[in-house]
């Protein structure tokens, strides 16, 4: 299986797009000669140049990329760096960790204004899209979704503020709320790595072997065999003698950014600090590489820990589900 390509695709003198800025999507496992160049573009959405089986989108600059960092047609590197003020590149930082980290296939993202879509090669949870929302009006965010989804099954995630009144006109839409979790964000800051309990040990995933046992005690293709191939990805495994109690996936970001991402003890393995130690060895490591900024979404179990090793809130995060009735034919 190749490795995974990033494109820089470039909008072509006289095409009459200006202030074009060039965003990647990773589309993982496919390779470069099968890239073709930009089909067409969209008519209803002109704001958006979409692309077939290809691993970059552009799009004309707008007002609304201003906090991100753009200026002119170049991205600002410096003003792109992760603070807390900055919440649509902490978004949009944590969208791509979450694709990295969830896509088993020929995945893509892209963003539309405030709204991120991804497009899962395997699907996540029975439903083959995600839509990331942020200060988008729900009809205008259904719209999209009805063109982009093309009516197949979708997970609708809002990222908001308390009290702003934006799960219920979610609801109103009918949409079931399913999980509900934080949106956090760490500034780049020395991490002391806790021990592991006696008899454990924690190993970063590299052979087809480690894939192979993990997936036996796991009973389902838990990782794939490809994903050994994604660089930026690296999933960790803590053991008790043979077997794994719990797990995590660390994604490497541009920027000096990393994202945590499935941070998973055993019941009966929890309380023993076994938590802390692994995501400690993460944060530790993502340093260690050159990455020291960290974002990860957090459910309220995790909240605590998180906030202990210096992670702030930003946003919340809830996860809706199509209600019994929500259609769009």
């Amino acid at each position: 299986m190749p490795e995974p390509v990033e494109g820089n695709g470039r909008a072509s003198t006289g095409s009459g797009l200006e202030n074009v800025i060039t965003l990647r999507v990773n589309f993982l496992y496919r390779k470069q000669e099968d890239l073709p160049r930009i089909s067409r573009i969209d008519t209803n959405y002109p704001f958006l140049i979409r692309a077939n089986s290809f691993n970059s989108w552009q799009k004309p600059l707008g007002s609304g990329l201003s906090r991100l960092g753009v200026t002119g047609n170049r991205l600002n590197t410096t003003q792109m760096m992760l603070t807390s003020d900055n919440i649509p590149a902490i978004i949009e930082a944590f969208v791509e960790g979450w694709f990295v980290a969830r896509s088993k296939g020929c995945s893509s993202w892209e963003r539309i204004g405030r709204v991120w879509h991804v497009h899962y090669g395997v699907p996540m949870g029975g439903q083959d899209h995600e839509f990331f929302v942020y200060e988008t009006p729900i009809h205008e965010v259904i719209r999209l979704m009805q063109k982009l989804s093309q009516r197949s099954g979708h997970w609708l995630a809002v990222f908001h503020q308390t009290g702003d009144g934006v799960e219920a006109e979610v609801a109103a839409a009918d949409y079931n709320v399913t999980v509900r979790e934080t949106l956090m964000w760490r500034a780049a800051a020395a991490v002391t790595v806790s021990p592991l309990p006696t008899g454990m040990t924690i190993q970063r995933v590299t052979t087809l072997q480690q894939v192979e046992w993990y997936n036996r005690t796991q009973g389902r293709m838990a990782i794939y065999p490809v994903e050994l191939e994604e660089a930026r990805l690296r999933y960790y495994l803590v053991y008790q003698g043979p077997l794994p109690v719990a797990r995590g996936r660390l994604v490497l970001l541009d920027r000096g950014v990393f994202c945590l991402d499935g941070i998973h003890t055993l019941a009966t393995s929890r309380r023993r600090g076994i938590g802390r130690a692994m995501v400690t060895q993460m944060i530790a490591d993502a340093a260690a590489a050159g990455h020291p900024v960290g974002v990860l979404s957090s459910s309220e179990m995790g909240h605590s820990l998180y906030q202990q090793l210096g992670y702030q809130d930003i946003l919340n995060l809830t996860l809706f589900e199509p209600g019994t009735h929500r259609s769009f034919t």
